[in-house]
């Protein structure tokens, strides 16, 4: 019981198709030179897409590795030293008293 179709009746709106079937549709009217040049446009897109990740991502790895072995034990000392600098000066305002703390 299956319709068959006179695709040329049909309107163009009433007709889906998918980007793939477009592509398909579009390669057949085209020359085999084209499609071998598409075809190799696509690969080397691919590939340079693949490898910009992988640099990109190598990038980040070195750049936030080298951030926590460089800068974190440096800004965890600096705090380290506040810390014991203002306990310094809690316990000469203890001592002293609070008009000796301004210079």
């Amino acid at each position: 019981m299956s319709k068959d179709i006179d695709w040329d009746t049909v309107p163009d709106e009433d007709i889906h198709e998918t980007l793939l079937e477009r592509i398909v549709g579009l390669s057949e009217f085209c020359p085999d030179i084209v499609n071998k040049v598409v075809g190799k446009v696509c690969e080397k897109t691919k590939k340079i897409g693949q490898a910009a990740f992988y640099y990109g991502s190598n990038g980040i790895w070195i750049l936030t590795t080298s951030f926590v072995i460089v800068a974190l034990p440096y800004t965890v000392v600096r705090e380290l030293h506040e810390l014991e600098k203002s306990e310094q000066q809690t316990r000469q305002a203890m001592l002293l008293g609070p008009q000796k703390i301004q210079k």
